[in-house]
C-alpha cells in the first residue's frame, strides 16, 4: 500500500509554473496578476527570492535569484534543482553573466557600463577586492551605487559576485590613485577569472 505524500513546496511551485508557462510566455511587460502570483509563490517558499524573465528567440528564460542574499543561496539551488523539463523554457539558478549592452535607469538616473572602470586587488581569503571608478559618482545621486551593483551582477553573474568578490569601494572617475591601472567594466569577467586562476 502506497502512502499519500504531500508535494514539497518546490514541487508545488513547479506544478503551478508548468500550468501557467504558456500564459507567462505570452507577455512582454511582465506585469499583471499572473506575475504577482509568481512573486507570491516564490515568497511563500522563502521571503527574498526574486525572479527574472527573458526571451531568447523562441525560448523563455526564468532566473530564480537570491537578490544578493547569501543565506538564500541553498534555497535557490534546491528550487532550481527540482525544476522539471518545461518545453520552451530554460531555468537558471542566480542571475547569469550577460552582455553589458544595457543601461540601468531609475528616475533621472542612467548608468551604462562604459561609465564604470575598475581595479582589482587580492586575492584575500579567496576573494578579490574591487574599486569602481564611476562617472558622476559623489554628486548626491543615491541610485548610482544600485545601478553599479546591477551592472556588476550582469558582468560576472550573481553567484560569482557573492562568492568571489570581497570588499567593494565606490569612487568618482577622477579619483584614480597614481600608479593604479584601471580597466573597463566589460573586462571584469575575464580579469576576475584570470586573477583567481593564479
Amino acid at each position: 500500500m502506497r502512502l499519500f505524500q504531500r508535494p514539497t513546496v518546490e514541487e508545488g511551485f513547479w506544478k503551478w509554473f508548468q500550468q501557467n508557462a504558456s500564459a507567462l510566455s505570452q507577455t512582454k511587460d511582465f506585469e499583471g496578476p499572473l506575475f504577482s502570483e509568481l512573486s507570491n509563490r516564490l515568497a511563500s517558499i522563502r521571503s527574498g527570492l526574486v525572479w527574472e524573465l527573458a526571451l531568447h528567440g523562441k525560448e523563455r528564460e526564468l532566473t530564480i535569484s537570491a537578490d544578493g542574499d547569501r543565506q538564500l543561496f541553498p534555497v535557490v539551488k534546491k528550487l532550481v534543482a527540482s525544476a522539471p523539463s518545461i518545453p520552451g523554457w530554460r531555468v537558471n539558478a542566480f542571475r547569469q553573466r550577460r552582455p553589458l549592452d544595457f543601461a540601468y535607469r531609475s528616475g533621472n538616473t542612467s548608468l551604462a557600463a562604459d561609465a564604470i572602470k575598475f581595479a582589482l586587488s587580492g586575492p584575500r581569503d579567496g576573494k578579490m577586492d574591487i574599486d569602481l571608478y564611476i562617472d558622476n559618482y559623489g554628486k548626491g545621486d543615491e541610485q548610482i551605487p544600485r545601478g553599479a551593483f546591477i551592472l556588476l551582477d550582469a558582468a560576472i553573474g550573481e553567484y560569482d559576485m557573492e562568492t568571489k568578490i570581497g570588499a567593494i569601494d565606490f569612487r568618482a572617475s577622477g579619483e584614480v590613485p597614481i600608479g593604479v591601472a584601471i580597466k573597463p567594466l566589460r573586462e571584469l569577467a575575464s580579469t576576475l577569472d584570470a586573477s583567481l586562476r593564479k
